[in-house]
């Protein structure tokens, strides 16, 4: 079976060499000149053989062997190739320049708007502009719009921009969890806007990406034109192109409770659906024109279309390229192995783009798959039902176990919860999403007969009416999901080991695969073990500017919040912290085995002072007390310089550039924003 399969075997060894170049990279010289020696080693094999034994005693182990480290040195090499690549063009490379930009050109990728009506916008950075000129740039940028702006950013804008952003060291997408490892993550930038003309000039005449946006606007467009609903829209701009800005947040969470988050994230259920659509016509289209390898490839065509239009997602780029094999391989005449295409597609997407391996999408899509090939004839060969409609419920359930056994694990650790009804909502989900997705295709497609699309637009806003009102209806009933699962990543590991082994034993019955599993449960029971102690010794502190020099200290249910130098529950302060003391504008406080300082104004006897220092972890600070750094650094040494900003970006520019002079180390926070950091307790920390 191993042998059939050569994608697998090429595939796992490209996926080896991509996560070593993550994990342990070396410089691209190293790798290309043992690129260049395996290569020949691999060619002096060959012909040695060739020549001296011929074709029938080629030492194939010999050859796979070296094969194999040669394709793995490839897939690292090309990783780092991507890594450097990203590098050189980043927006950081030229913003941490010491000369500063004086604008970039940003497109507007999303837009948020605040319960005070004030808006923001995630950008990505196309070009950008310095005292050497305009170049290609890469990278992202969160966009303030100030009150009496008179200017409401959309999905889609180009902006042209004055200035230099500021760096926002507190963001989600840094802290995001991965089952293999994560990349550093460079610095995310913030800028507030104020006027436009000055600030930002909006390019009305190239507010448009490319064609796929201009596509995606158009069909926006007609829909909205029949359909007002705001929670319809939203569904049908998911399902159709996997833009999810107009979703309801409240609505995302009913369905993540019931187990059907899944319809709303474009991936291969959705490719499957619009097939089934597309083989129907092309079928009657067959019967009236003939010519099956013109449709073969018409169906192609349509499907890396909607590929485009999804921006080439990582779930629809796995459906579409096994389609796609699937169909050169009928059209040739050769035999299809669901595996082998599964594989094939996942080599070649890795080859295009390695960080897809980081994508969750990327790993929830080909184990959802690889569940559904492997387990799901043999689940829905357990029950042989005569009648056909229960015979195809049974069906319906068989596919969604097989799917959900593949990606618990994953599940677990992404998402922390496991929805028990699953199996009941997507009964009427899944049907209920292939009606919306038929429907909403058919208005864009009768859009110029209004009779037909008002009828059309009806059925489908009651469609998804009640779709959502089961959804939300079942998302309430007592127990529907177990909440705040925490498993470590060696978890996730351990519990696809043991479904393998599982797997194995049924297959072959023998019970040397029960002792490998119990073994594997023994470790998946001492890795929680650990983490549940680990856990209970874990503590956190969250900086947080409201204008003030607040954080919160937390570990298990004790929590204690200093706000502007005024901790909470002073009465029970023993309890709470190791240490506490003030001094004039600053507090000083231990928590834990760390120590914070927290000043507000510069004491007078300070500029003077000749003492020993303060060895302290962490020092809190308002951004106008860096005027005077040297005589805080006099005073305390520090571990970590936590800057609380006023969102002067002018200010800033000069104050960050001597903070990096001087080597501190340092977490600038803006206007309401946070940052968190998280330490365990040592046994032998000991009190002040």
């Amino acid at each position: 079976m191993y042998m059939l399969l050569p994608f697998l075997r090429l595939s796992l060894v490209w996926i080896i060499g991509v996560l070593l170049a993550l994990k342990y990279p070396i410089s691209t010289g190293v790798t290309l000149g043992m690129v260049g020696l395996f290569s020949l080693v691999y060619f002096i094999i060959f012909v040695v053989y060739r020549f001296k034994y011929g074709t029938s005693q080629l030492s194939f182990f010999r050859l796979n062997l070296v094969g194999g480290l040669l394709t793995m040195l490839i897939a690292y090499g090309n990783v780092l190739l991507h890594i450097g690549e990203k590098r050189q063009t980043h927006f950081a490379k030229f913003v941490t320049h010491i000369e500063p930009l004086e604008g970039y050109y940003a497109h507007i990728e999303k837009v948020y708007k605040s319960s005070n009506n004030l808006f923001s916008c995630k950008a990505t950075v196309i070009h950008i502009k310095n005292y050497a000129g305009w170049h290609n740039s890469t990278g992202s940028v969160h966009l303030f719009f100030a009150r009496g702006t008179n200017y409401i950013p959309k999905k889609g804008d180009r902006l042209v921009v004055n200035g230099t952003p500021t760096v926002c060291l507190f963001d989600d997408h840094q802290n995001a969890k991965n089952i293999f490892c994560s990349l550093p993550k460079p610095p995310f930038y913030s800028h507030t806007l104020k006027k436009v003309g000055k600030d930002f000039m909006p390019c009305t005449f190239l507010n448009t990406k490319n064609g796929a946006e201009a596509i995606r606007r158009w069909c926006s467009t007609i829909l909205q034109e029949q359909i007002k609903e705001q929670q319809a829209i939203g569904i049908i701009e998911t399902l159709l192109f996997a833009q999810k800005d107009n979703l309801d947040m409240a609505l995302c969470q009913a369905y993540a409770h019931t187990g059907t988050m899944h319809v709303l994230a474009v991936s291969g259920l959705h490719v499957g659906m619009l097939l089934l659509l597309i083989q129907f016509i092309c079928s009657y289209l067959l019967n009236r024109i003939g010519c099956q390898y013109f449709l073969e490839f018409l169906v192609l065509v349509v499907l890396w279309t909607y590929t485009w239009l999804c921006n080439f997602s990582p779930p629809i780029l796995r459906a579409v390229s096994m389609i796609t094999i699937t169909k050169f391989g009928v059209m040739l005449q050769r035999p299809s192995n669901a595996y082998n295409s599964l594989f094939a597609s996942a080599f070649a997407l890795l080859l295009w783009n390695p960080f897809f391996l980081l994508s969750w999408g990327f790993q929830l899509s080909y184990m959802a798959t690889l569940g559904i090939i492997y387990l799901y004839p043999r689940i829905n060969r357990l029950l042989t039902i005569e009648n056909r409609f229960i015979q195809k419920i049974w069906n319906a359930t068989s596919l969604s176990i097989a799917a959900q056994v593949g990606t618990i694990p994953l599940i677990l650790y992404y998402f922390n919860r496991f929805p028990f009804y699953f199996i009941i909502a997507n009964w009427l989900v899944v049907p209920a999403i292939f009606t919306i997705l038929t429907l909403s295709i058919a208005i864009i497609a009768v859009s110029w007969f209004p009779v037909v699309r008002t009828l059309i637009s009806f059925v489908l806003t009651k469609v998804i009416a009640i779709t959502n009102a089961f959804v939300s209806w079942v998302a309430q009933w007592p127990f529907s999901t177990l909440d705040d699962i925490s498993i470590h990543v060696h978890s996730v590991y351990l519990l696809y080991c043991i479904f393998i082994c599982i797997c194995l034993f049924f297959r072959y019955k023998r019970l040397s695969y029960l002792a490998i599993i119990n073994l594997f449960m023994a470790f998946y029971t001492m890795d929680q073990i650990k983490l549940i102690i680990t856990t209970s010794k874990k503590c956190n502190v969250l900086f947080y500017n409201n204008n003030a020099l607040s954080f919160d200290l937390k570990h298990e249910v004790e929590q204690v919040t200093c706000s502007d130098l005024q901790l909470d529950n002073l009465d029970n302060l023993d309890n709470k912290v190791d240490y506490m003391a003030f001094h004039n504008s600053s507090l000083i406080t231990s928590w834990h085995g760390k120590i914070f300082f927290s000043i507000k104004d510069i004491s007078p006897d300070w500029y003077i002072w000749d003492g020993p220092s303060l060895n302290v972890d962490y020092l809190l600070v308002e951004e106008r007390l860096l005027e005077d750094i040297d005589v805080l650094l006099k005073i305390c040494t520090f571990k970590k310089l936590i800057i609380y900003g006023s969102g002067s970006n002018q200010v800033q520019y000069v104050l960050r550039s001597n903070i990096k002079k001087l080597g501190i180390p340092y977490i600038w926070l803006q206007p309401d924003e946070k940052q968190e950091i998280n330490w365990l307790i040592e046994e032998n920390s000991v009190r002040l």
